[in-house]
This record gives C-alpha cells, structure tokens and sequence, in this order.
C-alpha cells in the first residue's frame, strides 16, 4: 500500500496517521497465536522477555521477528516497507522490533516519554519523523478500557524533552517526560486515544510523545512495532545503554532492506498454519 497524500501530510502535521484494516483478520489472528508463544520463556529468546514488578506477568518482548517467521514476514511486507520508504527514502532498514503486552487487570501504564529519547542515548544521530518511524500494529482490539497507546498530537515537533531514566515505577526503564513539563505540553497539545480493531496499525514519528494507562478490563490487550531507520542514520554505539533490561535491544544484523517478500506472505503463512493443525 502506499499513503496518500493527505496520510502523509497527517503524519507531518500530527507525528502519528491511523490506519485501520492494515491487516486482514487471519494475519493478525496469526500474530495474535505468535504472541501467546513470545510472551512466554518457550520463545526462541526467552531472554527477550521483561516481566512486570508487582505481578510478574509479561510485560515485553524484544526481537520478535528473531524466532517468529510470522512477525519476521510481517516486518518485510510491502505494506511496511513502501510506507516506511515513502517518509524515509528508498536505504533502510529495520532498527528493532518488540511487543507490549498488556494483560488482563494486570497490565502496568506506560510512562509519557519519547522513543528517540532512547535511541539517542544509543548512538542514533538523527530522529526527525523523516528520518525513523515506527509501525505499531495492534494485535488485540484497543478499547478506552484496556489501557490504549495515547498520543499527543503534534508532539513530535517539540524538540528532544529532557528527562530522567524512570527505573522504579515500571519494570522497564522510561525516558519519562516529567509531570511538571507535562502538564504544560498538555495546554496545547490534544492527547489522542489509538482506538481500533486487531489488525489496525498506527505509524508515529520518533519524538511523539505517548504513554497509556493500566489494563483495567478483562481482556489482553498486545501491540507489535516495527521501527524503520535510514541506512545512513545507523547507531554509532555498539555497546547497548547501560540500563538496558535485555540484550536483545537494537537489531544486531543492521542490513538494508531490499525489496522483501510478497504481499500475500503472511497471508500464507497463516493458512498453511490452518491447514496444518
């Protein structure tokens, strides 16, 4: 697929474009089956794997498309990479991939904070909404009352907010935005609830601000990104940073991407898995 122009002038203008319907209910009932595996220590990279303080239960996973060919096909799918490539240029290739999991009563909130807060402590030069972007797919339904992604409209265009590595109310370390200068981003920035149906994907540049509050309903609720960075914008730190909870962080085979695999990819994944069970 490619984005329209009013798709692209959305992102430009907000830092964030919904896309509902990205992937058709097989697909995602694919990664939806994936993600009750990756979120378990019987994946592939158990060590991937971040649990939360109080409950225990899952919180993250890292590197899903290193022991998922369903999410290492969706990550080279026409569908990601023209899009990915219409905002970036044609030399990229994919910076990371995880999963938030948010279960049932128990999910954490996520911290306000920008994602390039954290990339830039990892050596990434450059993070304008043309130069990275991330594709969030939501593999369960989001509702109001499980705890959705929330974004602040237009955040991306505020510079790098400074910020403190929040390493005790959730059990992964947050480039959090404090609650004083929240509060004045709030004055004019619209914060936007990421609703949708599973298989709805949500493309946001690096310096949106979001965060989402505690899963209080009575179903899981699971989001799969995707992160796209330009082939010259690569990280120029090897080492991971310092508090980092996984070895499993950036994508330790930085290649750029060619043209991938065919649309239908996963889709055949999916019904070979059907057939076969």
């Amino acid at each position: 697929m490619h984005l329209s122009d009013a798709q692209i002038q959305q992102y430009d203008d907000d830092g964030f474009v919904i896309l509902p319907g990205f992937l058709s209910p097989e697909e995602v009932g694919l990664l939806a089956a994936e993600a009750d595996i990756l979120g378990t220590p019987q994946r592939g990279l158990p060590d991937g794997n971040v649990y939360e303080y109080g409950s225990g239960m899952i919180r993250k996973s890292y590197s899903v498309d290193k022991d998922s060919e369903a999410y290492f096909l969706a990550s080279r799918l026409p569908r990601m990479l023209v899009p990915s490539r219409q905002l970036l240029g044609e030399r990229i290739y994919l910076y990371m991939t995880h999963m938030n999991h948010k279960i049932a009563k128990k999910g954490e909130i996520w911290l306000w904070h920008q994602d390039y807060s954290h990339w830039q402590l990892d050596g990434v030069a450059r993070g304008g909404a043309r130069d990275m972007v991330t594709i969030m797919i939501m593999v369960d339904k989001s509702t109001p009352e499980n705890g959705p992604l929330q974004i602040l409209k237009g955040s991306h265009k505020l510079p790098v907010e400074e910020f403190r590595i929040d390493l005790d109310e959730t059990s992964v370390p947050t480039a959090k935005v404090s609650e004083a200068r929240m509060a004045e981003i709030v004055k004019s920035h619209e914060i936007v609830e990421c609703l949708g149906a599973a298989g709805t994907a949500l493309v946001f540049a690096p310096m949106t601000i979001h965060g989402s509050a505690r899963n209080n309903s009575t179903r899981t609720r699971r989001n799969a990104y995707f992160v796209y960075n330009r082939v010259d914008n690569r990280p120029t730190i090897e080492k991971p940073r310092r508090f980092h909870v996984s070895p499993h962080l950036m994508n330790s085979d930085p290649v750029e991407l060619d043209t991938g695999v065919g649309d239908d990819a996963l889709l055949a994944l999916a019904r070979r898995r059907l057939s076969a069970a």
